[in-house]
Parts: C-alpha cells; structure tokens; sequence
C-alpha cells in the first residue's frame, strides 16, 4: 500500500516557558512519535525560530536519530542579510549543531530575504549541498491548550477571523455538516485529494505537514488523510467559499516586498544591465 508523506510538524514541541509550546516534556514526545510512527509515518519538520531558537535541542534530546525518522528544518531571515553567504552557512551549522547530527534531509529558505541577491544565496546552498550538509545520500558510503494564550494564537487570529472568512463559513459549514464531516476533516481531504498537490498515490511525491496539540488530534488527522475524496456537493460549497473569501486572504509573506539591491543588476551584470535597459529604450521608441 503507497503512503502519502504526512509530516509532523514540531513547532509547538518545546519547554513550557515557551510561548506556544503545546507538547512540553520528552515523555509526552515520545507519546506522540510512537502513535506517528506506528500509522506508518517517519519524517519531521522543524525550524531555527521555533521556540525561541530551543526546538532543534529538544528533537535532538528526544532521540529523533535513534528513531530512525527524517528531518527538515528552515532558516528565516529575521534580519535583512540572513541568507547572504556566511550568514546562511552560520544558520545551517548552528541547526546541524542544534540538532546533533551532521546532515539535516531537507534545509529550506523559510522566507525570501530580498536584501541578497538570490544568486549568491543560491550558491551558497549549492557549496553547502555539495558538503554533505544537507541529506545523508551525499555521505561517503552512503546512497540513499485549548485557551492558552500565546503570541502564535494572537497571530493566527490576526491572520483567519476575518470577515470574509466567517461569510464562507456560512456557506461551507452547512454543506459540510449534511454530509457528517467535520471542518477540519474537510480541510485535510481537499488538500489531499483536490488541491494542486500531487501525492504519492498519484504518482507524485508532496507532502502535507500536520500539526496536533493533543493525541487525540494527532489520531484524529491522522485517520482523516487516510480518507478518500470529498463529495461533490462540498467540493462546490468550498468553491463558493473561496470566491467570498478570496478578496480578505492575508499576503503569505511577512516581510516588505522591497529589494533593497539592485535587481537589473544581479540579473544581468554592468554591462549587459545597459544594454537591456537600451533595448527596452528601442522598443518604446518603436511602439
């Protein structure tokens, strides 16, 4: 039977003087990583900023290695210049070092940092890859509470009660009662079955990441993408949502879309910066 990836998100895995610490002991840890990895699942997704710098620690404390399961973890750029060359290399080496390993599966840019010109970002993490930093099939030998307030909770406010969120709702809840499911279930199974995601019992290999503050839920999500496709009827409700909604989603990115380098430049050079600019020029000057 072809699993699809489900993930594990851990960003709410950590001590309980961090804010949005939802799983804050290692024996609870464990708990949730036996019943993830018992539904057949083995990889995890982290970050530098999660918990304050501290959520790599406590993976590594927990023995993700030993369990055999994979990581991911991300890099943001919390100040400008964070994916410029030494910088990003700092990142990876302070989360290698975090996690107590020496190569993570999967090293994302967690957001663009518009102050350096992706070139050279890119470049570097192409140095990095080819080091081995970065997925073990480069190693030698190797081939392949509900109510607790926090900052996160104020921030996911923010980002979904909004009117036109609660107007889809309107629609979308109704349909999707009828038919015995729940909302978060219907989430789940669209993106599993109807979004542009192409899993791997479709041939392709994205994944979800999931996260879950309670066993109970973890469970819950778990059995959910197990589902099959949602019925019509719900299909066109959500579609009628989104076209109430659409015009109140949040921009995804949570930086200014500023570059603050010059982009004619690191895309095509001194020179050949003038000649695109005359060969525009030329072209206006034809219309």
């Amino acid at each position: 039977m072809v699993k699809n990836r489900i993930i594990l998100g851990l960003m709410t895995f950590g001590p309980d003087t961090e804010w949005g610490a939802k799983t804050t002991s290692l024996p609870e840890f464990h708990t949730f990583l036996d019943h993830f990895q018992s539904a057949g699942y083995s990889e995890t997704d982290t970050a530098r900023t999660y918990q304050n710098g501290i959520q790599e620690s406590v993976t590594a404390a927990v023995g993700y290695k030993k369990r055999n399961l994979s990581i991911a973890t991300k890099l943001y750029p919390h100040v400008l210049g964070k994916h410029a060359p030494t910088e990003l290399r700092a990142g990876v080496e302070k989360s290698l070092k975090e996690l107590q390993t020496d190569y993570v599966d999967i090293f994302y840019l967690h957001a663009p940092d518009r102050s350096v010109p992706f070139e050279e970002t890119v470049g570097e993490i192409d140095r990095i890859l080819a080091g081995g930093l970065f997925t073990g099939k480069y190693k030698a030998g190797q081939t392949e509470d509900p109510g607790k307030k926090s900052f996160v909770g104020e921030v996911y406010r923010q980002r979904y009660i909004r009117n036109g969120y609660l107007d889809a709702l309107s629609i979308i809840e109704p349909v999707v009662t009828a038919h015995g499911l729940t909302l978060v279930e219907t989430a789940m199974r669209w993106l599993i079955h109807h979004s542009a995601l192409k899993m791997r019992t479709d041939g392709g290999n994205d994944g979800i990441i999931i996260g879950a503050s309670s066993l109970a839920q973890l469970d819950n999500n778990l059995a959910v993408l197990e589902k099959g496709p949602l019925p019509k009827e719900v299909l066109d409700a959500l579609d009628e949502g989104w076209i109430v909604a659409k015009g109140t989603v949040p921009d995804y990115w949570h930086m200014d879309l500023k570059y603050t380098y010059d982009t004619e430049e690191a895309l095509f050079g001194g020179q050949k910066k003038e000649a695109n600019r005359a060969n525009v020029a030329s072209s206006k000057a034809s219309l």
